[in-house]
């Protein structure tokens, strides 16, 4: 973590590595859904958000730890429902919608 100058809150520092793999995952969960694979979409996406999660956990529980209160304290972070994954829907169709998924 680091707090930028004139931000009251710390940010996440994230490495080559862990962001390679964040850009791999997302582009696993386009690949599915460009082949309609849904379940296979799902599943990756579930990983990304599980993976997600432990980041912000991390990053409350440093900010607990150093006396900086929590950040998204009384707020659910966007896009998440109370079963814990995203509800996912088949993107709009529309002209060039296909050419940017595959």
């Amino acid at each position: 973590m680091v707090r930028p100058p004139g931000r009251h809150f710390p940010g996440v520092l994230v490495q080559g590595d862990p962001l390679h793999v964040l850009r791999g995952e997302v582009g696993e969960i386009l690949a599915a859904c460009g082949r309609d694979d849904l379940a296979g979409a799902g599943d990756t996406a579930g990983l990304l958000l599980s993976g997600l999660d432990e980041l912000l956990a991390g990053y409350e529980a440093a900010l607990t730890a150093t006396g900086s209160g929590d950040r998204t304290e009384g707020r659910r972070p966007a896009g998440r429902h109370r079963g814990g994954r995203f509800p996912l829907r088949r993107p709009p169709s529309g002209p060039g919608r296909r050419a940017r998924l595959g």
